[in-house]
């Protein structure tokens, strides 16, 4: 391979990745890809949770875990008035701590 195609070739590859990069960029900026990088971060936290402690803090996760499958339960069962709430909550963030988070 000569000089110019490896050139040619650095070249392809990093549009492709600039490219790449713009894409998942894209797709994180939404709910989804909002709760994507929720789960990787708490995931990270319950690695090292794992790792330091068994005791009254898992008897937490544990707590947390069935309020949360509760909740879930209750946003499948009221869509509408769980989605009204969170845009409350989301205003009321906003103004409360100046963020400028768009809506």
């Amino acid at each position: 391979m000569s000089t110019g195609q490896l050139d040619a070739l650095i070249d392809n590859l990093s549009n492709a990745y600039g490219e790449n990069a713009e894409m998942a960029r894209v797709r994180a900026d939404n709910l989804g890809g909002g709760l994507k990088s929720l789960r990787s971060v708490w995931e990270g936290v319950g690695i090292s949770v794992t790792d330091t402690n068994d005791g009254p803090l898992r008897e937490l996760i544990q707590s947390i875990t069935v309020i949360t499958l509760g909740i879930g339960d209750w946003i499948k069962k009221n869509p509408k008035l769980a989605g009204t709430l969170a845009a409350f909550c989301r205003h009321s963030v906003k103004r409360c701590c100046g963020s400028g988070a768009s809506s």
